[in-house]
C-alpha cells in the first residue's frame, strides 16, 4: 500500500509537496522499531547514513557489500552490549551502482555517536576498498536532522522521560519517513533482489 496523504498512524510523513508516495510497510517497520526501542530504553540514539559506492567502479555484488556492512556493524554493537534495531532501503538514480539509506536505533547508555560513526566509516571504507579502488570518506554520508527552527542536529537523541516526548517522537518519525519514498526504488518481488529490510522484532 502507498501513502500520499502525509499522515501515517496519526503522525506526519514526508511526502514532499504532496507529489511523493511512500510505502506503508516501510513506514510500519520504522515506526514499530522506533516505538519498541523508546519503550525499552530511557535514552535512544538515532543514526542515519547514506552508503554509496565509488562511481567509477561497477559493484556487481552490492548485495554482499550491504550484508557485510550490516553483519560487521551488528557484531560491533553486540560486543559492546548495545541494543539496536535497523531499517535499510536500496535506491538507484543515475549511477550504475545503487546506494543505501540506513537508520540504526540504538540504546544510548553505553555508546556515543562519535565512536559509532567512526566505526561505520571504517567498515564501509574497507568494504568499498575490496575492489581495488580508493574509497573516499565521502562515500558515507552522515544524515543530520533538520529542526523546526531550521537548525541542524547531528546527534539525534530521544528520551522517553522528556515531557515533549510524543512531539519529539513524531518529528523524528517524519525525518526517518524519507526512507519510505517510492521514487528511485524499483520493487520486483520474486527476483531475489531485496529493496529494503529491517531487523527482527522479538
Amino acid at each position: 500500500m502507498l501513502v500520499s496523504s502525509g499522515v501515517f498512524r496519526g503522525l506526519n510523513v514526508n511526502c514532499g509537496d504532496g507529489s511523493l508516495y511512500v510505502r506503508d510497510d516501510i513506514l510500519e517497520a520504522i515506526y514499530t522499531r522506533l516505538r519498541f526501542m523508546t519503550e525499552s530504553h530511557p535514552f535512544v540514539l538515532i543514526l542515519r547514513y547514506d552508503l554509496r559506492f565509488p562511481q567509477h567502479v561497477h559493484f556487481s555484488d552490492y548485495r554482499h557489500a550491504l550484508q557485510n556492512f550490516m553483519n560487521s556493524f551488528s557484531v560491533y554493537l553486540k560486543r559492546r552490549n548495545i541494543h539496536y534495531h535497523y531499517v535499510w532501503v536500496k535506491e538507484i538514480e543515475r549511477s550504475v551502482n545503487p546506494h543505501y539509506h540506513c537508520v540504526f536505533i540504538v540504546s544510548a547508555d553505553q555508546c556515543n555517536s562519535f565512536d559509532l560513526n567512526r566505526e561505520v566509516q571504517n567498515i564501509w571504507s574497507r568494504i568499498c576498498s575490496e575492489s581495488s579502488c580508493y574509497a573516499s570518506e565521502s562515500l558515507l554520508h552522515y544524515c543530520p536532522r533538520m529542526l523546526r527552527d531550521g537548525s541542524i542536529q547531528w546527534d539525534v537523541l530521544i528520551s522517553r522521560n522528556d515531557p515533549n516526548f510524543e512531539v519529539e517522537f513524531g518529528d523524528i518519525f517524519y525525518w526517518l519517513s524519507y526512507l519510505a519514498k517510492t521514487n528511485t526504488k524499483t520493487f520486483s518481488p520474486g527476483r531475489g533482489d531485496r529493496w529494503w529490510g529491517s531487523s527482527q522484532l522479538r
